[in-house]
């Protein structure tokens, strides 16, 4: 059974004030000065296993409110309480899944701390380091100092930097990555229903570049809203995975030339009125006669699995394969000089990462911007009129919409991170709740009870022993107390 005892710190600083030894000298001890105990004790009386119907989380039956049972094996080969608990779905859970999710992918340090880091090493060790400026040894002595303070700060374990030493990869994944700057879509579709939603400033910024003595601003946008008719049906999503754009070589462009000629229109002509935006959106030209659009495959709610990546094995994108490029439109303003192909395998495994800010959620904040995102990531369209009709608004188009398996699921994974954020802050809040109302007290004090009543044993019926609500007050928590020092 645990025992809850508070922390050594203040037992050693009372016991020496009182002039007497501490009765549990080398125990560490579980409460603070808040009166909470660390191993979470006691824990939640549980009669019998049941699932919310509300949250979906498990509990499991717990008639022993001071024993860890989760793990009996556990407990038994440790010989004590070892602080274990179920994990299998609450608020908890999520609280887990998030704070790993957020150790995994954590940032790297920013400037300034690196740089007050190296300040305060040369601060505290400079006056050791004064010597001959080509000394080798002190140089290297500081840096190791440096190293050995930014380790710790960047949370950088052993075994992570001894891979780095031995040569070996810090990591093994089995999907490649790919970044989207999704707020640059969104606002291209936006431009067209300037009323429609409220603005999201989100300047897109255009790369120059200098072809054939012409000025030429590229964008990430315009290579899908100029895309080949090959790939009509591809929505972003399944454009980033699959697109790869590259340069063409001096061959292919005099192959290219050959064919089309060196007339072919060179780029920048957007479509301003009605006549002309119908003539892009249904424009054939030279290099639009391309077959039939490609029809993808529904990868179903959830893609097949992939390999590990352990080192041995070759990226799937580094595989030599002759791929079939495609031309883009002639309104792209590199249609002369690039080409893209589309590769559907990738989709099982190379994962869009968004930047640029976090996506919106579907529960909260503008419900107008959410569809509008929602339907540009997973909607095949080259103009924003394409998504939606006038007089209509972005929930109507979204609720109308019929999406794929796969992509309602990618839609509530993108909500997963904001139930578990909630997850966390619920779970501190209840932390927070208990210190205010000074947590539960296991201080025996010589205080008359009288609703208290004293069972005959403990533990044979412990239903007796603890309120059927399972509310367990302080006199209740006196009274167990009283009867577990008598055992």
């Amino acid at each position: 059974m645990h025992r809850c005892i508070r922390k050594r710190g203040a037992r050693t600083a009372s016991a020496t004030a009182q002039g007497k030894k501490d009765p549990f000298e080398g125990v560490k001890g579980c409460k603070g000065d808040d009166d909470i105990c660390d191993a979470r004790f006691p824990r939640d009386y549980v009669s019998a296993s049941y699932v919310d119907r509300l949250t979906g989380a498990i509990y499991l039956v717990k008639k022993e409110v001071m024993m860890n049972c989760v793990t009996p094996v556990l407990t038994y080969l440790t010989r004590g309480n070892t602080d274990t608990t179920s994990l299998q779905s609450g608020t908890s859970m999520k609280a887990v899944v998030l704070y790993v999710s957020d150790y995994i992918t954590k940032c790297s340090l920013k400037t300034y701390h690196i740089m007050s880091c190296i300040k305060s090493v040369f601060e505290r060790h400079g006056p050791a380091f004064q010597g001959d400026v080509t000394d080798a040894a002190s140089a290297r002595r500081l840096m190791m100092k440096m190293v050995n303070a930014l380790a710790p700060r960047m949370e950088i374990g052993s075994p992570f930097a001894a891979s780095y030493l031995l040569g070996m990869p810090d990591h093994y994944k089995s999907h490649e990555f790919v970044l989207i700057w999704w707020k640059n879509y969104v606002n291209r579709v936006l431009e067209d229903w300037p009323d429609a939603t409220a603005s999201n400033t989100f300047e897109e910024r255009l790369v120059l570049k200098k072809e054939q003595g012409q000025l030429i601003g590229t964008s990430v946008v315009d290579d899908y809203v100029h895309r080949p008719r090959k790939f009509e049906n591809y929505c972003l999503f399944e454009w980033v995975q699959c697109a790869r754009k590259s340069k063409r070589t001096p061959n292919q462009l005099k192959a290219f030339l050959d064919k089309y000629g060196d007339d072919v229109a060179c780029a920048d002509h957007e479509p301003d009125d009605e006549a002309n935006e119908d003539k892009f959106h249904d424009i054939k030209g030279t290099l639009g006669v391309d077959g039939a659009p490609d029809v993808l495959e529904d990868l179903g709610r959830y893609p097949k699995s992939v390999d590990l990546m352990d080192g041995s094995q070759t990226s799937p994108m580094a595989v030599n394969r002759q791929p079939p490029y495609v031309p883009f439109l002639d309104t792209h303003p590199q249609h002369k000089s690039h080409h893209v192909w589309c590769d559907p395998s990738k989709r099982n495994y190379l994962v869009p990462n968004f930047v640029g800010g976090a996506i919106p959620r579907n529960d909260q904040g503008d419900r107008e911007y959410y569809c509008a995102t929602m339907l540009t990531l997973f909607v095949p369209w080259r103009r924003g009129r394409d998504l939606r009709y006038a007089g209509y608004n972005w929930d109507y188009a979204f609720r109308r919409q019929v999406f794929k398996e796969r992509h309602l699921q990618l839609m509530e994974n993108f909500n997963l991170r904001y139930e578990c954020a909630d997850a966390r802050d619920d779970y501190r809040s209840e932390l927070k709740k208990k210190r205010r109302v000074g947590g539960l007290n296991f201080e025996v004090e010589q205080e008359d009870d009288e609703d208290a009543a004293y069972p005959e044993t403990y533990g044979e019926d412990l239903e007796y022993d603890v309120p059927a609500d399972g509310e367990t007050g302080p006199g209740w928590n006196r009274l167990f107390q009283n009867v577990h020092y008598c055992k």
